[in-house]
């Protein structure tokens, strides 16, 4: 197993040997990055950033680096699980105010 998540002010991560999953809001939707270090423990570099205006899919997003990263599809599943959580309990926003109330139209 090994890898873990952290919630540390305003992002999830999730780190594991190298590798690590970040999760921050971002203006009107979330930031995934998926970032590593070299060998020689070097700065870490960017392998993939996206964005999502929907938490579903920055939360399918989180998963699917998690399962790149692991090599492991449970630790995927739990990451990603993890992350949705997360998402759901954090305090709402004017974004999702709006789009909740469209919705509701």
């Amino acid at each position: 197993m090994g890898g873990f998540s952290i919630i540390r002010g305003d992002a999830f991560v999730w780190r594991q040997g190298r590798a690590e999953v970040t999760l921050a809001p971002a203006g009107d939707g979330w930031t995934v990055v998926y970032r590593t270090t070299t060998r020689l423990l070097g700065p870490r570099q960017v392998l993939y950033q996206g964005r999502h205006r929907d938490p579903t899919y920055a939360a399918w997003d989180v998963m699917a680096r998690v399962v790149l990263a692991s090599h492991d599809e449970d630790e995927g599943l739990r990451a990603g699980r993890s992350a949705a959580q997360w998402i759901k309990g954090r305090p709402r926003t004017s974004v999702d105010d709006l789009v909740t109330s469209a919705d509701d139209a």
